[in-house]
This record gives C-alpha cells, sequence and structure tokens, in this order.
C-alpha cells in the first residue's frame, strides 16, 4: 500500500472460514494501534446484518449515520469485534475509506467489552 494506513481505515482483505476450508474477501477495520508494523489486526466487516455473536460484541454501521460516507461500505454492515485476525499488511487489497470519531470511540467500548477490559 502506498499510503499509510491508520487504527479505523476500512481495508479489503482475505479473510479465512472459520472452519478453515476456504478464505472470501471482506471489508474490515484495522483496530492495531500502530497500522505501520509489518503485521496489523484487522475486524470484520459484513452485510448480514443478522450475523450476531449473542456476546454484543458488534455494532451496525448504517447509511443512515453521518459518518457512513466515509467508511466506503456500499451498504449497511455489521462490525464484528469478535472476529479479528492478524495479517501481514501485504495481502490488503485496497482501503475503502475510514470510520469516523464516533465510530472509533464505538470499537474500542466493543472491544473492551467483547475482551472484558
Amino acid at each position: 500500500m502506498a499510503k499509510p494506513l491508520h487504527r479505523g481505515d476500512v481495508v479489503l482483505v482475505p479473510f479465512l472460514f472459520a472452519d478453515l476450508t476456504g478464505q472470501k474477501v471482506r471489508p474490515a477495520v484495522i483496530v492495531s494501534t500502530d497500522p505501520q508494523d509489518p503485521e496489523l489486526i484487522v475486524a470484520f466487516i459484513t452485510n448480514n446484518l443478522t450475523n450476531r455473536s449473542g456476546r454484543g460484541a458488534e455494532f451496525e454501521l448504517l447509511r443512515s449515520d453521518a459518518e457512513f460516507r466515509v467508511t466506503g461500505l456500499k451498504g449497511d454492515s455489521l462490525l464484528r469485534l469478535d472476529k479479528l485476525v492478524t495479517l501481514s499488511r501485504g495481502v490488503i487489497t485496497r482501503r475503502l475509506g475510514t470510520t469516523g470519531p464516533a465510530t472509533q470511540t464505538r470499537t474500542a467500548a466493543a472491544l473492551c467489552r467483547t475482551f472484558g477490559l
């Protein structure tokens, strides 16, 4: 990637299926504190709004939200903070956009709730 990455950026990355039978390129949000490292941590985004964890480890990114436009996402989505992966920066397909300050605050709170911090 030519441009530096930042925490909160929305990127396209390959995600392995939970049963390791395959993978799919999906949008994700960078949650690493220093995304300039060779590896970074991202959280899965899905457009399946019913794909919930039961642990309250997710929140909706809706087109009606004031910050949605900057994400680069095409439609209503669900950010799953319990579906994290560490990846090499080199596997990022592209940067779609970023998340706004309110979404980043919600992300931090959801991570704390998910991991009991």
